[in-house]
């Protein structure tokens, strides 16, 4: 039996195990350094908490200026609604440091025992083996005026901060963007992308004000694991999304080390239009075609704007450049240099992207031609998010390029068990089994992405290359139109055409169109 404590005082309940500040059973905004700081002053008992023992507990592997802590404190009066000349539970000794000086009830809560504990104050059920999980794209409730890239962009950064907590497989927004709008049912989405748990939320913004409904949905039985609502200031939207991840991570109950406390509650950027450029810049990555792959470009330049050293807009930039160069909608001479220049200067800012090195790595791959230097970026980028499926299969396909078969296989099955709906995995699946000569496999894998979407282009593509080399010339043809059709006319497809023609002209004798 193991005893949980929360404090009351005033109308407030903080609950350290969920790391939840409440008040009247209302969920309050509080990010995590302003949620440890407050901890650690009612924990300290009315005495006097000096301002550098409270800036060593809350920072305790970076330095910071005093100017740090007031702001940190300003943030609990205003979550508290202390009054500028009445405070109620946080006293200033001047020049020692702060107290809190409200009286705390401390009620023990039993746990994991046979014993009736008293009743948790917000939703929550038992979800000690939930190990993988979906964040679906918010739905907005202005109706009239949809913000599809904020939409999309809450759930984007939920995923990015989610997935840096290792036990934990969380899908990719790639594989979550096609719910952007949908009304299906949660459990019938967490079984389509095989998740134990899906959150879903609900935005509501009225002039300044940003309302945000979340829930937590168990996909075995529909049971609600964890809810909350939040109320704050359009450009505190920072604020909620801290909350919201450290709150889903404490609903799953995983025991997080600091290091993933510190990821979750990272922010990339303290520029709110620069975070909202960004979060375009997602939205039309995603897409993945010439249009999208271009706006996104505009959008992550806007945010660097804004912020030159925000790194995952440098990462974002040097995606779409990547992309561009790899898909034909641009020269490579022109977007791998870019691509290089963008990641290098991600990781100048931050190392830790593993975004990043992915991208870094397959320019060094397709462009520098430097294979060594492609696999250690490679394992950089996997050592730091084992769960990230982009670099899984880029890696996969790299070693399909050596020739080294069964790895590439290996590696791209990982990243479609992390991201089972992607159409441009199960497309290089396909490719790695044409280029190991397992043509019949790899028909087969062509065939079952056009069902799921016959205008993507490139099953059509790699279908024309299978049956030129099994010498089905007709159906060759067939497949190189399609490929033509939904590509735009791709340079590598145009290459195919006429080389199904050559192939014929050698058969029969004679030039086909």
């Amino acid at each position: 039996m193991t005893p949980s404590q929360i404090y009351e005082f005033g109308p407030f309940q903080l609950i350290p195990r969920r790391r939840l500040l409440l008040r009247d059973g209302e969920t309050v905004v509080l990010p995590s350094r302003a949620f440890d700081a407050l901890l650690k002053l009612i924990e300290h008992e009315g005495g006097i908490f000096s301002k550098d023992e409270l800036m060593k507990l809350v920072w305790p592997d970076t330095i910071v200026g005093e100017s740090s802590l007031s702001q940190l404190i300003s943030s609990i009066r205003k979550a508290l609604e202390e009054q500028p000349h009445g405070h109620k539970y946080i006293e200033t000794d001047p020049g020692r440091g702060y107290r809190f000086i409200a009286p705390v009830r401390v009620i023990m809560k039993l746990e994991e025992s046979g014993e009736k504990a008293a009743p948790a104050p917000f939703p929550l059920k038992p979800s000690e083996e939930i190990r993988s999980l979906a964040v679906l794209p918010f739905r907005s409730l202005n109706a009239e005026k949809r913000d599809e890239y904020l939409e999309l962009g809450m759930a984007d950064t939920l995923i990015t901060r989610l997935s840096n907590v290792v036990q934990l497989v969380v899908r990719p927004t790639s594989a979550v963007s096609k719910y952007l709008g949908s009304e299906r049912d949660l459990s019938e989405i967490g079984a389509e992308l095989r998740v134990e748990a899906v959150l879903e939320g609900s935005m509501y913004r009225l002039d300044d004000r940003l309302r945000v409904t979340v829930q937590m949905v168990r996909v075995e039985d529909g049971a609600v694991l964890w809810a909350a609502k939040f109320d704050e200031k359009y450009t505190d939207i920072f604020a909620v999304q801290d909350v919201i991840a450290e709150q889903a991570a404490g609903a799953l109950a995983l025991k997080l080390s600091q290091n993933e406390r510190l990821l979750i509650s990272r922010r990339d950027t303290q520029n709110p239009e620069a975070h909202l450029a960004y979060l375009k810049g997602r939205y039309f990555l995603g897409k993945r075609n010439e249009e999208g792959l271009r706006k996104g470009s505009v959008c992550f330049r806007q945010a660097l704007d804004l912020d030159p050293a925000y790194a995952m807009a440098w990462a974002g930039l040097a995606d779409t450049s990547t992309l561009l160069g790899m898909l034909d909608y641009a020269a490579p001479h022109e977007t791998y240099p870019q691509a290089k220049a963008a990641a290098i200067r991600a990781l100048e800012v931050d190392d830790t992207l593993a975004e990043a090195h992915t991208s870094l790595a397959q320019v060094k791959l397709q462009y520098d031609w430097d294979w060594r230097g492609a696999v250690s970026e490679f394992e950089k980028a996997l050592t730091l998010n084992p769960h990230y499926a982009t670099a899984h299969q880029w890696y996969g396909w790299g070693l399909c390029a050596a020739g080294q078969f069964d790895s590439a296989l290996d590696s791209i099955r990982r990243a479609q068990e992390l991201d089972p709906l992607s159409l441009i995995i199960r497309s290089t699946m396909a490719g790695t089994l044409y280029q190991s000569r397992r043509y019949d496999e790899a028909a087969a894998y062509c065939r079952r992405v056009i069902e799921m979407d016959e205008s993507f282009y490139i099953p059509h593509h790699c279908l024309t290359l299978v049956n030129i080399a099994c010498r089905k010339y007709d159906e060759a043809i067939n497949e190189a139109t399609l490929a033509l059709k939904y590509s735009g006319k791709s340079l590598d497809d145009r290459r195919s055409r006429a080389f199904i023609c050559a192939g014929r002209r050698n058969r029969d004798g004679r030039a086909t169109a």
